[in-house]
């Protein structure tokens, strides 16, 4: 009976082996698998679902592999895109329609209004170029004019902000989460008054364009179907931050809308941008649709036809 019983445990054993180095346990062996390189920072509260398609392996029922890496050639890159009418292949899937810039205070202000800058400083840190395009935008809608903007790293703002000498701040929610709960109070965020725009995006040539959708679609699911702090406990290793700490911006990224519920590249959400950014004129925004963003694969993977 004993060595029944060892022989039970180590064909178990074998078993569970075998499910680990499988892609997901669908049968498809890991050197079966397209890997397919995303340039993003990983550290970016935006590409969450992109994180969250490698936590999930939701990529490998598509016979993919996804490696996320901050730089370098690769065949799908994630882009804020800044000017959108220069990218090199065509916008074929929305990851995030808000971005996660953050303007934060000190002090609780529930009665906030962007006018407040006309008469006190602003500081931003590392704001990527799109967020540093759309600021001026913003404050010229709000008929604004700060009494100054300045470029601060994150280490001497901090200081400046935890001492009570900074009334507000524009950075990263990545950024905002390494403060102490307690020292800040979310205002708004940048993109709040620009409506959804196409915040980070994916390009690639042709060739696994709707597979790649169709992970992030899975993805997108999984955000919005399961609790803050269960997506949070689940890619808080991929940010270097503790699940306590992201948890709050996970619920406040959901709520907010910052990521849609599909890849879907809307024709409006492009638009918007464009719009925003002054980028093509008025007459020529839907011309620049049809020729830098490419809907079909986000079509295919919503249809399941890949």
């Amino acid at each position: 009976m004993w060595k029944f019983r060892i022989r039970h445990w180590f064909l178990m054993l074998a078993c569970l082996v075998a499910s680990v180095v499988s892609a997901c346990g669908s049968g498809r062996p890991t050197a079966h698998l397209t890997t397919i390189p995303i340039q993003v920072s990983p550290s970016n509260l935006m590409a969450l679902p992109l994180v969250v398609a490698v936590a999930i392996h939701s990529d490998t029922a598509y016979g993919l592999q996804f490696h996320l890496t901050p730089q370098g050639t690769s065949a799908v890159t994630a882009v804020s895109p800044a000017d959108p009418t220069r990218l090199a292949h065509p916008v074929f899937a929305y990851v995030a329609v808000h971005g996660d810039w953050a303007l934060i205070t000190p002090e609780a202000n529930s009665g906030f209004r962007w006018t407040a800058l006309a008469s006190l400083p602003l500081v931003e840190t590392d704001l990527p170029r799109l967020a540093q395009q759309l600021l001026p935008a913003v404050l010229r809608d709000h008929q604004v004019t700060p009494a100054h903007i300045e470029t601060l790293p994150f280490s001497q703002a901090q200081t400046l902000f935890l001492g009570g000498r900074l009334p507000f701040w524009l950075v990263p929610a990545t950024d905002v989460a390494r403060l102490p709960s307690h020292s800040y109070h979310l205002i708004t965020l940048l993109t709040a008054s620009t409506g959804p725009i196409p915040a980070l995006v994916l390009t690639a040539p042709p060739g696994q364009r709707a597979a790649v959708a169709a992970s992030v679609n899975a993805a997108l699911t999984y955000i919005h179907t399961h609790d803050a702090n269960n997506v949070a406990r689940l890619v808080a290793p991929y940010y270097g931050l503790s699940p306590a700490a992201l948890t709050p911006w996970v619920r406040n990224g959901v709520a907010l809308g910052m990521w849609p519920e599909t890849t879907f590249p809307d024709r409006t959400t492009y638009v918007r941008l464009l719009q925003w950014l002054a980028a093509v004129p008025a007459d020529r925004s839907d011309a620049w649709y049809a020729s830098q963003v490419d809907p079909k694969p986000a079509a295919a993977a919503l249809a399941g036809s890949l």
